[in-house]
């Protein structure tokens, strides 16, 4: 995985793009890669690639399944060309992934993973093989 970068969000100069205002313009720029692990807490998680230029801040963003859990990402940026790992089990967030904090395992095989944005626009799914 590429190196992104969480936690304190840049200072007003550095230019950051703000998805909820944007809306369909991120639209191609997000990927749901792969889920490693389906079925078993202790070792699955989500990669998701973002694939444009500038900088853009995740938080407010959500990850769901087909039964309606939802991770919502805290206050993350991405740079370029990045990937996050959110991982399903309790952990504490760092610049190697995110923790989702479900107490059972999320994902199943067949199941569609959804990645949407603030405004409720899905930017990524992704059908577990």
């Amino acid at each position: 995985l590429k190196e992104s970068v969480l936690g304190d969000m840049p200072s007003v100069q550095d230019p950051v793009l703000e998805a909820g205002s944007l809306g369909e313009n991120l639209s191609g720029l997000f990927e749901v890669t792969s889920v490693v692990g389906a079925g078993d807490l202790e070792t699955e998680y989500v990669v998701i690639r973002y694939i444009g230029e500038d900088p853009v801040s995740m938080q407010g963003w959500s990850l769901r399944n087909e039964d309606g859990l939802e991770f919502v990402f805290p206050n993350v940026r991405l740079l370029n060309n990045t990937d996050v790992k959110v991982n399903s089990r309790e952990g504490a967030n760092s610049v190697n992934g995110l923790f989702w904090g479900a107490l059972e395992a999320v994902w199943a095989s067949g199941e569609t993973i959804s990645l949407f944005d603030p405004s409720g626009l899905i930017q990524a799914d992704y059908t577990i093989p």
